[in-house]
Parts: structure tokens; sequence; C-alpha cells
């Protein structure tokens, strides 16, 4: 890599995929794919699934998936303390995957436990 960023986190979607009929999911995983390209140190793939309470950002439809119990979700602002927690960790003891795919569940764990989860993929 010739640039001099060691980690970089993209907040991109769980349905994420280049190939995805739905563009929003579609841009994402093509999005994620370039990042792969750009070769950093650490790269993070952060995918939530449902959103709620988001700050200054209403949305219809996670307001109503957020009233669904057995849809994955996740608060906003647990989003944001997953990501500071992977970035010190990144920091302090890198993980020894290069790219790695966070899923809700990951994010829940990191939030919770403040440590990396046993089982993380590069997809």
């Amino acid at each position: 890599s010739h640039f001099k960023i060691p980690h970089f986190s993209f907040v991109s979607g769980e349905m994420a995929s280049p190939t995805s009929w739905f563009l929003l999911m579609r841009a994402k995983g093509k999005t994620e794919e370039a990042l792969r390209g750009f070769n950093f140190p650490h790269l993070s793939l952060i995918r939530p699934a449902a959103i709620v309470n988001r700050k200054n950002d209403y949305r219809l439809g996670e307001a109503i998936v957020g009233k669904i119990p057995f849809i994955p979700k996740i608060e906003c602002r647990d989003i944001a303390v997953a990501m500071r927690i992977e970035a010190e960790l990144q920091h302090s003891q890198p993980h020894n995957l290069k790219n790695i795919v966070f899923h809700n569940s990951d994010l829940h764990y990191l939030v919770k436990n403040g440590k990396y989860p046993e089982k993380l993929s590069d997809k």
C-alpha cells in the first residue's frame, strides 16, 4: 500500500453485495470491493443489521423494523462504540486478519466484551 493509513473502517450494510439487485446494497458491495483493492494494512467492513435510534435522521422503514422483535437490529450508538473499541484494538493489538467483516453479532460482542469476537472472517 502506498497509503500511510494503518486502519480504515467503512460502515456498509448487512446485505452488501456487488451483485445485489438493490442499488444501495450493490453500491456498498462495490465500495467494499474497491476498498479491498487499496490494500490497507487493516480494513474493517462494518455490516450492521437494521439500525435503530438514529439521532437527527428519522427513517420510517427503520422505525417500523425496530418494532419487530425477531429482526436483527443494533442501536446507532452501539455501532459507534463498537467502531471505537475495534479501532483501539487494531492500534494496540492488531488482528491477524488483514480485512475483517464485522457482522451485527460481532458489533454487539465488541460493545459487550471490549474484545475481538472469537471467530472473525473476511467475508
